[in-house]
């Protein structure tokens, strides 16, 4: 089962200014860009009466298309863990990059 659009919205809004709604491969999801090198891609899949939340670090330095590589895959039980846990994510990636 999917996030409904409204479940969307309240976890961007939780999250921060920083994320933002974004389609995917046809699929609705959390997004933010760290800088011209490397993005947060955020996924919600409901089962068992609990989200799961996927983080996804792409390298986007050939362009947002299928030259993107995933380099890291986290998991999370619920949005508190993910919003403690992005910050670090965030700053290893930046550091990497240019910040935009």
């Amino acid at each position: 089962m999917k996030m409904t659009k409204d479940k969307w919205k309240d976890l961007i809004n939780y999250l921060g200014k920083e994320y933002s709604l974004k389609t995917i491969d046809y699929v609705t999801c959390g997004y933010r860009r760290i800088n011209n090198n490397f993005d947060i891609e955020i996924q919600s899949d409901w089962s068992k009466g609990y989200t799961h939340l996927r983080v996804y670090v792409w390298d986007i330095t050939k362009g947002l298309n299928d030259d993107s590589q995933a380099l890291e895959r986290l998991e999370f039980r619920n949005a508190q863990e993910m919003k403690d846990t992005l910050p670090i994510i965030v700053e290893k990636y930046s550091k990497k990059g240019l910040i935009k």
